[in-house]
């Protein structure tokens, strides 16, 4: 298995590196090193653009604070109860899938407090 590397280091690393490989036991074949350009010419007389730096507007939703919606839903239903609202509050629970106000889960209590805010309101 042969493997070739061309690799430029200055003398320094070269010692170092060959001091490794004969000690791993591995035959070398030096090639003459390439003369290392000083300077790039340009190719190109095209102007590099300035990077875009758009402002990404940082997200300003607060987290949701799901067990005190849950705590309100429930104070809410029991206002409604006693405003003798009882049938749509049941009806809104059945309306999600649920048999009463503490299994909603966190996913549908901010719209169902919504509702429920909806009810109280309407007098």
């Amino acid at each position: 298995m042969d493997l070739k590397v061309k690799i430029g280091f200055d003398e320094k690393a070269e010692d170092i590196l060959e001091r490794l490989i004969n000690a791993l036991g591995c035959s070398v074949k030096a090639t003459p090193q390439a003369e290392p350009k000083k300077s790039v010419e340009s190719i190109s007389d095209v102007e590099m653009a300035e990077p875009v730096t758009e402002d990404i507007p940082e997200s300003k939703e607060e987290p949701v604070d799901y067990v005190g919606l849950k705590r309100e839903a429930k104070t809410i239903g029991v206002q409604l109860v006693q405003m003798k609202k009882k049938d749509e509050v049941k009806a809104l629970v059945a309306k999600y899938g649920y048999k009463k106000i503490s299994d909603v889960s966190d996913e549908d209590i901010v719209k169902f407090v919504q509702e429920l805010r909806t009810i109280k309101e309407e007098k």
